[in-house]
């Protein structure tokens, strides 16, 4: 991955990075930026993402794994998200549901 700025400043990235040292990157090479605060409300992350992993689902409600599990199982009992299986692993997709109530 290529990161790079105005000033045609560059920063490469191989192999597997967190989140975090992404965003290191992005602050160091605009250091304009700021980081805005978010709702970590699961519905309202749904509303922004239409998917989701489990390790986004985590990162983003800043939630442990067994938590966000739970989380995301209630959320499927409201029939507000759907599973979707894939190679890969599963992926949570807001369901037709959750779109109404943001229509």
């Amino acid at each position: 991955m290529i990161f790079s700025n105005d000033k045609q400043q560059r920063a490469r990235l191989e192999g597997h990075q967190s989140y975090e040292h992404m965003v290191d990157i992005v602050m160091a090479l605009n250091p304009r930026l700021k980081k805005l605060s978010y709702s970590k409300d699961p519905i309202a992350l749904f509303r922004l993402f239409h998917t989701m992993t489990i390790h986004e689902f985590t990162f983003l409600t800043e939630l442990d794994r067994t938590q966000a599990l739970k989380e995301i199982d209630r959320l499927i009992k409201k029939d507000l998200i759907v599973q979707i299986d894939s190679p890969a692993g599963a992926l949570w997709a807001r369901s037709l549901k959750l779109e109404h109530l943001f229509s």
